[in-house]
């Protein structure tokens, strides 16, 4: 197989990967809001929360530094955006924290090429992949099922940020909007957030997607097998059953 082959043969695999996980996140919010008798569009556009997070230069680092990894980050950034919106003692109303699909993504990782010094190089069978340990500007795209209890109040702070300690950290940008079909399918945006892992090399995906709210403190970090570096739909899913999400 020639890298033209190889190439298609990974675009293929992502759009298959996104369609399985849209799939799982549709099924997932007809399941938890079934009862507003909307179809699932109509419940995907008032459930699901699509998030961007990036991050004050030099503060994170994807691999093997003394700095925190984005997820690592972004998970701070969950656990504080909880807090705002359910106040103290978050581990117990576990039940009305959104389920969240969480990426990492890089520069430049639209199109894989030399821009803002990231490190572009080829793999043994000569496929340009990004060496995510030389990005400058790593970041986290999300995408969140809100519970109807915290709509309004999520809503609130997408009207006025600067309201909410999370959204207002010094460290970080975020922006965050609900999903709209009109601009975007769910599989298309579902593409555009895990767009970073597939550009990268397989054995640096471990650090690049994850789900929250985590079960327990040892269960927070699990690291990818292989055969599901690629396979994140099913992964995802797995892992959610696994830990009773």
């Amino acid at each position: 197989m020639n890298i033209k082959q190889e190439k298609h043969t990974r675009r293929l695999s992502q759009h298959k990967e996104a369609q399985l996980l849209a799939k799982h996140i549709s099924e997932k919010c007809s399941s938890l809001h079934g009862n507003e008798q909307l179809s699932d569009v109509e419940l995907l556009k008032n459930h699901l929360l699509f998030i961007s997070v990036t991050f004050k230069p030099g503060t994170v680092a994807v691999k093997h530094t003394c700095k925190p990894s984005p997820m690592r980050a972004f998970s701070l950034f969950y656990r504080n955006w909880m807090a705002d919106c359910l106040g103290g003692n978050i581990a117990r109303k576990r039940h009305y924290q959104p389920l969240t699909w969480a990426f990492v993504d890089v520069e430049g990782s639209r199109q894989v090429r030399n821009r803002k010094g990231i490190f572009v190089t080829p793999t043994q069978r000569g496929e340009k992949v990004i060496d995510p340990r030389l990005a400058n500007w790593p970041h986290v795209h999300a995408l969140s099922l809100i519970d109807s209890s915290l709509r309004d109040k999520i809503q609130c702070q997408l009207a006025a940020p600067w309201l909410c300690s999370a959204f207002k950290h010094p460290g970080i940008d975020v922006e965050a909007s609900w999903f709209d079909p009109s601009k975007s399918s769910l599989v298309d945006l579902i593409s555009y957030c895990s767009k970073g892992m597939w550009q990268i090399a397989e054995a640096d995906r471990d650090d690049f997607l994850g789900i929250f709210p985590p079960a327990k403190a040892q269960q927070c970090r699990a690291t990818l097998s292989i055969e599901n570096r690629t396979h994140y739909a099913s992964y995802l899913q797995h892992r959610q059953q696994t830990l009773g999400w």
